[in-house]
């Protein structure tokens, strides 16, 4: 068997890999031509005429993964079964509140330069959509129409207007005003410290 250890590990510093990457022909005629190489410089002329290579390295496949990349692109593998996490995870709250909040403005920005809704009427529910009070553009603009500050867009249906809340009686006196202006006839107790003024005795 010729002994090329040497000029593996030549090659391997001259093609920058690992000795398990450099390749010689199992020919014996070549090996022996390889064995007799004992400088750099016939090693590199080896690596030249393709008598030494240097074999691809190994690793994982994209193959598979490519191919499921794809799928999602077109909208499979999303459903129910194929998700992992909670929802927050997959989509944070924080993005979650940012696009609606900036459909909303768009919504109520569009309806103003439309002069559908007055500007006192765009900051009202500006305010109100910022501090939370609307899912949605669309309930948003059921919540205008039922306040009767929008008309019912077309194709959309109707929305029972919102009543005004009746108003509140009035809360009865727990006691009645007689008994409240005599007070009570029994003079406060005190106990303990509050007997006795402040740099007084006790007799």
């Amino acid at each position: 068997m010729v002994d090329v250890t040497n000029q593996r590990r030549m090659a391997a510093k001259i093609m920058k890999c690992g000795l398990n990457r450099v390749y010689m022909p199992p020919d014996k005629e070549k090996l022996q031509e390889i064995s007799e190489a004992t400088t750099r410089a016939a090693v590199r002329s080896l690596i030249v005429r393709r008598y030494i290579t240097k074999r691809p390295k190994q690793g994982v496949s994209r193959g598979r993964a490519k191919a499921f990349q794809d799928q999602r692109r077109k909208g499979r593998r999303r459903g129910m079964g194929s998700r992992r996490g909670k929802r927050s995870s997959r989509t944070d709250d924080k993005t979650k509140w940012i696009t609606n909040i900036r459909a909303m403005r768009l919504t109520l920005r569009r309806l103003r330069l439309q002069n559908k809704i007055t500007t006192p009427q765009y900051r009202l529910y500006y305010r109100q959509a910022k501090g939370g009070q609307f899912h949605s553009s669309a309930h948003l603009l059921l919540q205008m129409e039922a306040r009767g500050d929008l008309k019912p867009l077309p194709g959309r249906p109707r929305v029972a207007p919102i009543e005004p809340a009746a108003p509140k009686r009035p809360r009865l006196a727990t006691k009645p005003a007689a008994k409240k202006a005599a007070g009570d006839d029994k003079p406060e107790k005190k106990s303990g410290l509050l007997k006795r003024r402040k740099g007084t005795k006790e007799e």
